[in-house]
């Protein structure tokens, strides 16, 4: 049963009846809207967490390994004041390890990719799936809309057939009242 609602127009103060399925279809609006601007937002926070989540590993690992660098060069410069042979062998060991550690470097930036690639591709997960979610909910709107749509058209329809019917009924006895009418007068004046 459809009950009528009063509401308050905040612009310019005049209340007004709105019928209850009217007034349900603007929630409705209302609380989409709501859930598109909660949507957005967690979108946005999503991809500021991202770009945090990276620019912290690439600090992390840049300032690693240049710890590392550092104190190898400090320990390069101590050799340097040892004999020449010695500083020989050791700058041999030396390189050895500067090899490992830039074989190091470079397999820390492979890895730091992948990771990288690793969290954007399951940010993008996310993502398709709230967007899958949000368009899941539109096309339930839509088939809703429908479905509501055809039932007050099969209703209307069957409003409209149930009036012609009684349309048509009232003709029938205005036309048998007249006819009742005629011959009742004609009955009165045989009797006259």
């Amino acid at each position: 049963m459809n009950k009528d609602t009063n509401v308050k127009c905040p612009s310019c103060k005049t209340v007004f009846k709105v019928n209850q399925d009217v007034y349900d279809n603007i929630v409705k609006q209302v609380r989409d809207v709501q859930f598109n601007d909660e949507l957005s937002s967690r979108l946005q926070s999503i991809e500021k967490e991202k770009a945090t989540a990276i620019q912290l590993k690439e600090t992390e690992l840049t300032s690693k390994y240049e710890n590392l660098l550092n104190q190898k060069n400090s320990e390069i410069e101590a050799l340097k004041t040892k004999s020449k042979s010695e500083l020989i062998l050791e700058m041999s060991k030396k390189d050895e390890q500067i090899r490992t550690l830039q074989s190091a470097i470079d397999n820390a930036e492979t890895n730091k990719k992948l990771e990288i690639s690793n969290a954007v591709i399951a940010l993008e997960k996310q993502n398709d799936k709230l967007q899958n979610d949000l368009d899941n909910k539109d096309l339930e709107i839509q088939l809703k809309e429908q479905s509501l749509t055809s039932e007050f058209q099969n209703k209307l329809q069957l409003k409209d057939q149930s009036l012609k019917l009684k349309e048509d009924e009232i003709q029938r006895l205005k036309d048998f009242k007249q006819k009742l009418s005629t011959k009742m007068i004609g009955e009165t004046l045989e009797q006259h």
